[in-house]
């Protein structure tokens, strides 16, 4: 999308998608390397001494640059960019005409919705986004007769667009840092609970404070996991209207598997459009409204991008999660994300018994497709490769050991789990499919060692031999299985 702006010189080239702040990246010409390590050393490398590895020719015009300049930058922090380097790379304006402190710029044609990002694309408040962002609009306007997520919906003029029903456009307008009004004079020696609500009361107290103005949103981002507290103000736009949008088929084709993958090959957008009262100030919807009319907005180019372009996304500063520590990734990968898993399950297994539902209420774990889906997956083999691309043949295995043992050996293990000192919890997925064999076996009093043979699900023979003097458990009509 090119920015459009009555006062300011057009960019060549600025796509906009749904994120969080500026992103500044050379796309197609070669990849960085750090110079003499061997890949898979873990090192801290100078980013002086990095070396372009030469995929082919690209931009021959471009000399190489340093990758200082890529990365996610807040609005506020364009000015710390190197300009000179940046318009080598394609930069047709001043990194001010993008953003100033206390100005404004062209990226505030980026504006936020709850939960997601949109951006103006016409002076008449015209607003793209993606698909499931309107659906609170969408779900409002919609009867059994008339479904509009099956249907889709075209205003045929402005008088036809539709009130949104409660959809809001946040126009950001400035940030200011408050680390010291958050953390000045912490009490010593207090709990890490005393300080948390200490530092919540806090932001709670300036956010109050901010939203005294007039039709104004505020919030407290913490970057850096709180190392920088910065209040984030927003003008709150409450008349938004539904335009347009395909019908979820075309939106959502290829569901949360292809969301991802690029080229898409789905139509994720809805158009909606702000509107204000007749003195340009944010007022609910009424008929007498009139567009609202943005500070900047975007042109959707046509032409694409190519190789050795520069490419600036910009988005409503929101969260990141891009310049995480290794440790906090491997957190979540052995602890975090697993102990939701768990903990989900627990609650879907107290839901089932408090309402009396039937285990597995899900129309891929009924009964009736578990027994036809086992069929096939044991008449061709049990192939592990198969059991881990499909969830549901999984839970299948899983129900049956509900069924048996009840879920209080699931919570006992869980529990196991997350007592487990870091030198002790599982490292690969060898490693995880052989503890849970082994302590659940123990919890249950019954050697499983047999049942995920049956189900094809390798495990050691290490794990195997430690449970083999508990008695063994099969579940009747499951053929058992030799290695």
């Amino acid at each position: 999308m090119t920015p459009s702006r009555t006062t300011r010189k057009p960019m060549n080239r600025i796509t906009f998608m749904s994120t969080l702040v500026t992103l500044l990246a050379i796309v197609g010409c070669g990849e960085w390397q750090p110079s003499g390590e061997k890949p898979g050393k873990e090192t801290l490398v100078d980013p002086g001494a990095l070396d372009v590895v030469d995929n082919g020719p690209c931009r021959p015009d471009l000399d190489p640059l340093p990758p200082s300049g890529e990365g996610m930058w807040p609005w506020d922090g364009l000015g710390d960019l190197d300009e000179d380097a940046l318009k080598k790379r394609g930069l047709k304006i001043p990194l001010e005409d993008l953003w100033t402190p206390g100005v404004g710029g062209l990226a505030r044609a980026a504006v936020g919705l709850r939960g997601c990002s949109a951006s103006f694309v016409s002076a008449d408040g015209l607003m793209i986004t993606n698909h499931h962002c309107a659906f609170t609009g969408i779900q409002r306007n919609s009867t059994p007769e008339n479904n509009l997520l099956d249907t889709g919906f075209l205003a045929g003029d402005r008088a036809g667009e539709l009130d949104g029903h409660g959809l809001r456009a946040f126009v950001f307008m400035k940030q200011t840092e408050i680390t010291e009004q958050i953390l000045r004079d912490m009490p010593k020696g207090g709990s890490d609970l005393d300080r948390i609500e200490l530092i919540e009361a806090r932001e709670k107290a300036a956010v109050k404070e901010c939203e005294k103005k007039p039709n104004t949103r505020c919030r407290v981002s913490r970057n850096n996991d709180g190392l920088e507290f910065i209040l984030l103000e927003n003008l709150e736009l409450k008349d938004v209207r539904l335009v347009a949008l395909p019908p979820q088929s075309l939106g959502e084709f290829g569901g949360e598997v292809d969301n991802w993958q690029w080229p898409r090959h789905t139509m994720d957008f809805t158009f909606v459009r702000a509107y204000v009262d007749t003195d340009g100030k944010p007022a609910e919807y009424s008929v007498d409204n009139v567009p609202y009319k943005p500070e900047a907005h975007f042109e959707i180019g046509n032409g694409g991008v190519s190789p050795g372009d520069l490419v600036m996304v910009v988005g409503t500063p929101y969260r990141t999660a891009r310049y995480r520590t290794l440790a906090s990734v491997r957190r979540d990968l052995e602890w975090y994300y697993p102990t939701r898993v768990n903990l989900f399950s627990e609650w879907t297994g107290v839901m089932e018994k408090v309402c009396g539902l039937p285990t597995g209420g899900h129309g891929c774990v009924t009964p009736q497709w578990r027994e036809k889906r086992m069929k096939r997956y044991f008449d061709g083999g049990t192939k592990f490769d198969e059991w881990k691309s499909d969830p549901f043949l999984g839970l299948a295995m899983y129900v049956q050991l509900q069924q048996r043992f009840g879920w209080e050996p699931f919570s006992k293990v869980f529990v196991e789990y997350r007592e487990l000192p870091d030198d002790r919890r599982p490292k690969t997925d060898d490693d995880r499919r052989d503890q849970w064999l082994v302590r659940f076996s123990k919890q249950v009093g019954h050697n499983l060692g047999p049942f995920f043979q049956a189900w094809g699900v390798p495990t050691s023979e290490k794990a195997r031999a430690s449970i083999a003097d508990l008695p063994e458990w099969m579940p009747k009509g499951l053929p058992a299985k030799e290695d």
